[in-house]
């Protein structure tokens, strides 16, 4: 097993892996019915090790984060693995990784799994997994509360701005992000539209026609919705954070040229406003250009968050793959 053939070495300068040259070290392995059950055990340690050793090799993190998941083919029968739906491959397992949007470093990743300890109100799995990877990250904010025994360094001068998919979108979500001082950007899902306001004010029909209605509402303003979040006069800390929570204004955008796209945001957006981008194809005689709508809310989403499918992309050029022979062991 990779992770009883190595063990695990802290320094104050970063974590390395020793290896284990006279004999593999071998640990009783938890079951499922255990608590704490973890179905990566055999492999985590090496994530960790990356995600530590990238924090102690950089000075200073970027202010602009890309979550979203990473799905691996995988045919054996480990626990980690599972049935897709909606993925090239059919079988498999899935990481959710917090990356700089711009230089595609891994601040932090998580497993998908369904032995996480369920806590309210983060019940559904993107939801919960946001909640884990901020807690994560929480840490690395210079200032922040750190356990003595992180060795990680502060890298975020401020408190970070995320984006991600409709997976992870939710009023829980934006309500933890905004508490904590932090800034989100994101797709919402049709059925996770802002409760307290009537779903009749947003554009949530799935796959509306292309016809001159469609056309024409390119020209006219998204719709917008604001709320800003005053906290109580209380010196009392939240209990989620065990800090007094932040003032916070949470943005909604909903396009009305498109079907069902909406953007969700807190703490991101400062005016949200109609114009156009330009955007070209082609070189010499063959080069056209043409124009597309555009408002705050969307360039944003657009410009930070494909890091992973991008680092998905270059792994898949590459080619690579492994062969597990009967006991799990690499060959």
């Amino acid at each position: 097993m990779i992770k009883r053939s190595w063990r695990q070495c802290i320094s104050e300068d970063g974590w390395t892996l020793e290896r284990v040259s006279s004999k593999i070290v071998i640990g009783r392995k938890r079951k499922k019915t255990d608590k704490g059950y973890d179905p990566t055990q055999k492999y985590r340690l090496v994530w960790d090790v990356m995600t530590h050793n990238m924090n102690q090799l950089i000075d200073k993190g970027g202010l602009d984060l890309t979550l979203d998941e990473t799905t691996w083919p995988n045919s054996s029968y480990a626990d980690i693995q599972g049935r897709l739906q909606g993925k090239k491959t059919d079988k498999g397992g899935q990481h959710v990784l917090l990356l700089d949007s711009k230089r595609q470093y891994m601040y932090a990743w998580t497993p998908r799994h369904k032995f996480f300890e369920v806590v309210q109100p983060f019940t559904a799995t993107g939801p919960a997994e946001v909640k884990r990877l901020v807690d994560n990250i929480t840490p690395l904010v210079v200032g922040a509360t750190k356990d003595p025994t992180d060795k990680r360094k502060q890298i975020f001068s401020e408190c970070v701005h995320i984006t991600m998919d409709n997976l992870f979108s939710g009023d829980e979500v934006l309500r933890y992000l905004g508490e904590g001082g932090w800034k989100g950007t994101m797709t919402c899902r049709r059925d996770r539209l802002p409760k307290h306001v009537p779903k009749k004010y947003f554009n949530f029909i799935k796959a509306a026609p292309v016809n001159a209605r469609s056309k024409v509402a390119r020209f006219e303003k998204p719709i917008v919705a604001v709320k800003h979040v005053k906290q109580p006069d209380s010196d009392e800390p939240n209990s989620d954070t065990e800090k007094k929570a932040n003032n916070y204004t949470l943005c909604h955008v909903s396009f009305q040229s498109t079907g069902g796209t909406n953007i969700s945001t807190v703490n991101a957006l400062s005016s949200v406003e109609l114009y156009v981008q330009d955007r070209s194809k082609g070189r010499g005689q063959q080069k056209r250009t043409w124009g597309i709508e555009m408002n705050e809310a969307r360039e944003t989403y657009l410009k930070n968050y494909s890091a992973v499918d991008k680092i998905d992309q270059m792994l898949l050029g590459w080619d690579l793959s492994y062969k597990i022979g009967s006991g799990g062991m690499l060959q």
